[in-house]
């Protein structure tokens, strides 16, 4: 097992992630820089008019913006990863290079899904409600620097919001959910969709709130049903297991050969009206039940034990249960 860091640890190990997120932000901005043009004509689609700046550094900061914004989305890649690694340590398994891909790649064409659905409906679908109320008296002339904040808004959104699946299979891979109890919450996600539809700046009118709040709900009945899959396809593990098996009428003993050996003695009553169990807990005496009892078979590192099966008879004898249910005649004691 790795030794715990210190707290020194994690800030070197903090600088370093920081340090490859700024150089690889600082290549892809210039990506966008060189292909600056290209990106303002596909970003003035929507609009269809041209765009204004109304102070003399307007331009300069338009294209810094636009330039940084396309280095962030096409380094997601690098921050994904770094955030995985750093934050790897604090995770119950580790993150395999193959599960590292999946997920990169998963986010990746999640995000591309989310600007594309931001991009051909929702910002064309807003842009012609907010068209609507101009008239011959008002006309329209909107600055680079508020399109480009309006545009950029929508694009992060949506990403994000099309990670849900992600993240949620992301935390069912850190500890196994339920696809029933996620369900559970279906009201609750339902009725913040709209509410989040509601308070987002650029949903001002019922039908783009409601193309807003139609993709989250999607998404989350989406992400039950691939959690169903997944949690179908994970292999049992075999450790912690507790296997039942029918009434049968003889005992099976599975013991490793590295394993000491088993003695099978009758239990010391400390009490007439108390007795210790099978698992070691001093009980009532119970009266007899008249459905059956399951004998367990419990499996502990090296050495696995079936105990017999013991139907109650009618008799006025009381007999002695255990929390699990097990008559309490024999326990188990390593020789």
């Amino acid at each position: 097992m790795a030794p715990s860091l210190t707290f020194h640890d994690h800030i070197v190990e903090l600088r370093r992630r920081l340090l490859w997120v700024g150089l690889s932000l600082a290549a892809t901005a210039g990506l966008g820089y060189a292909l600056r043009v290209r990106l303002i004509n596909i970003l003035q689609q929507p609009l269809g008019s041209p765009l204004f700046y109304s102070s003399p550094a307007g331009s300069f900061n338009f294209v810094m913006k636009l330039s940084m914004g396309i280095g962030i989305f096409v380094a997601l890649p690098v921050i994904i990863y770094q955030i995985l690694r750093y934050v790897e340590p604090a995770l119950p398994h580790r993150i395999q290079k193959r599960t590292m891909l999946k997920i990169i790649g998963s986010s990746c064409l999640l995000a591309l899904a989310g600007i594309s659905f931001a991009y051909f409906q929702m910002i064309p679908l807003s842009l012609k409600f907010f068209a609507g109320y101009s008239t011959a008296a008002i006309k329209p002339l909107i600055s680079a620097d508020q399109y480009l904040s309006y545009i950029m808004g929508n694009l992060v959104t949506f990403a994000l919001m099309f990670q849900i699946p992600l993240v949620i299979l992301f935390i069912n891979w850190v500890k196994p959910t339920n696809p029933r109890q996620l369900l559970k919450y279906q009201r609750h996600v339902i009725v913040g969709a709209f509410g989040l539809s509601i308070i987002l700046p650029f949903t001002y009118d019922p039908i783009s709130q409601f193309v807003v709040a139609i993709p989250i709900v999607f998404l989350f009945y989406l992400s039950t049903i691939m959690l169903w899959v997944v949690n179908k396809r994970r292999k049992p593990s075999k450790v912690g297991v507790f296997e039942f098996v029918n009434i049968a009428p003889k005992v099976v003993q599975t013991v490793a050969q590295a394993a000491p050996a088993v003695v099978i003695e009758k239990p010391k009553i400390v009490n007439p009206k108390q007795g210790r169990s099978i698992d070691g807990f001093v009980m009532k005496p119970s009266t007899n039940r008249q459905q059956p009892y399951l004998a367990g078979a419990s499996a502990f590192s090296k050495v696995t034990v079936a105990l017999s099966p013991i139907v109650p008879q009618k008799s006025s004898t009381p007999r002695i249960l255990s929390m699990d249910g097990m008559v309490g005649q024999y326990k188990l004691v390593a020789a």
